[in-house]
């Protein structure tokens, strides 16, 4: 989600293929949130919510990772630049939802100290709502790699981050295993604050310096051919497939946030859109690259809308309830989009 500016990297900025993924994982996003395909076939919803949906939020964090890492010129204010495109829409985010919350009346028990202190706390370390966790995660994680790039200790941060994603995916999907190692971790995470310190440690971190490695290292796999790259992406999606689904049936798991299959998964799909930027599709790209902001941050309101509205879309079932959303937020978004293309054509 980092913008990339410098002339030198076009190619990256304008790589199209990345904002359609994006705009994907955005949509996988909101299938976790909704469930949808469980009502027509629960194993199509498990393979869509429990097993694809997950790849998302790492790709996130990893194009960040790369485009940060690609930039790096051992400039200070790159940072600066960096946390303040997070920052621009966790600010706008974060403030329709607070007031959306008020308008619920969510605070209206709280008083202003500590209503103060909620909205802190929910601000700087785990979202203004739900959904938003992914913005303070990230800008923490940039933060990281800008010292790792400063100290050139990056090689060392990324082994030692692939020992916390490990560990996540024994807390997620292998939990049985992880609580019969470690039987505190059952206390552990009954705590509130223990799963978002858990996704910054075991995820945001691992896949941001994910894509930062791959920058580095773009002159091994760059000859790899890309018939290859395909195949290594089908080959690890149905290896965390078959991990996940494994994990599922025997009842190991407590989520499938992160599993020891995923990083792999992830990684070849990242290499495979910078192998194939579809530079030529770039008003394509446009569009995607703002509908994925738009999908993943107003989805939770369409849905609470739909909620209260049309009560009896749910009776419908929840694929019906996430094409309506999604139809939504494309709409909204293209708007948007050619509203915006007109301002900038004039």
């Amino acid at each position: 989600m980092v913008k990339v500016e410098n002339d030198e990297q076009k190619k990256i900025k304008r790589n199209n293929s990345i904002d359609m993924i994006k705009l994907v994982c955005a949509c996988l996003v909101v299938s976790i949130h909704i469930k949808p395909l469980f009502d027509l076939s629960e194993s199509a919803g498990i393979f869509l919510t429990e097993i694809l949906s997950r790849i998302a939020v790492p790709f996130f964090f990893a194009v960040s990772g790369y485009f940060f890492a690609s930039k790096w010129k051992g400039e200070k204010r790159y940072l600066g630049k960096a946390v303040c495109g997070l920052m621009r829409y966790y600010a706008v985010f974060s403030v329709f939802y607070i007031l959306w919350d008020a308008l619920k009346g969510s605070y209206a028990d709280f008083s202003a100290a500590e209503l103060a202190k909620l909205l802190i706390q929910r601000i700087l370390f785990y979202g203004a709502y739900y959904h938003l966790w992914y913005f303070p995660s990230a800008i923490a994680s940039l933060c990281v790699l800008y010292i790792c790039e400063k100290r050139k200790i990056w090689k060392y941060v990324a082994a030692v981050s692939l020992l916390f994603f490990a560990g996540g995916a024994l807390t997620y999907t292998w939990n049985v295993a992880a609580v019969s190692l470690l039987p505190v971790l059952e206390t552990l995470e009954e705590n509130f604050y223990f799963d978002y310190l858990r996704r910054f440690l075991c995820d945001a971190i691992p896949f941001t310096m994910m894509g930062a490695v791959i920058w580095h290292i773009q002159i091994q796999w760059q000859t790899v051919k890309r018939s290859r790259s395909l195949l290594c992406c089908l080959w690890w999606l149905v290896v965390n497939t078959a991990e996940t689904g494994l994990a599922l049936f025997i009842g190991a798991d407590r989520g499938t946030t992160l599993s020891f299959s995923l990083m792999p998964l992830v990684c070849t799909i990242l290499m495979l859109a910078l192998q194939r930027p579809a530079c030529k599709w770039e008003r394509v790209g446009s569009f995607c690259r703002e509908t994925s902001i738009v999908v993943y941050g107003m989805h939770p309101l369409l849905l609470e809308i739909i909620w209260k509205l049309m009560p009896a879309a749910w009776n419908v079932g929840e694929t019906a309830v996430f094409s309506l959303v999604l139809t939504v937020c494309l709409v909204l978004s293209f708007c948007l989009w050619h509203v915006e293309q007109r301002r900038c054509e004039n």
